[in-house]
């Protein structure tokens, strides 16, 4: 029996056993993998920078509280 059959779509396989469809162009999945990774380290700065803006506007708020204090 076999395992793998043709797709209309060329680059696929389908696996006969789970109907899984699988992508054999591996550049192509290298490709998408390397977005996905950028996409992923984008998101991870993204939420880097709001943490330090989030502490700096707590910084600056104690700041000024200190300052208020001193200048009474």
């Amino acid at each position: 029996m076999k395992v793998y059959e043709k797709t209309q779509i060329p680059g696929f396989l389908k696996d006969t056993r789970t109907n899984a469809i699988i992508n054999t162009q591996t550049d192509e999945m290298a490709a998408i993998r390397k977005a996905r990774q950028k996409k992923q380290e984008q998101e991870s700065l993204r939420a880097e920078v709001d943490r330090l803006r989030n502490s700096m506007e707590n910084i600056e708020e104690k700041l000024n509280l200190i300052l208020k204090v001193i200048n009474k």
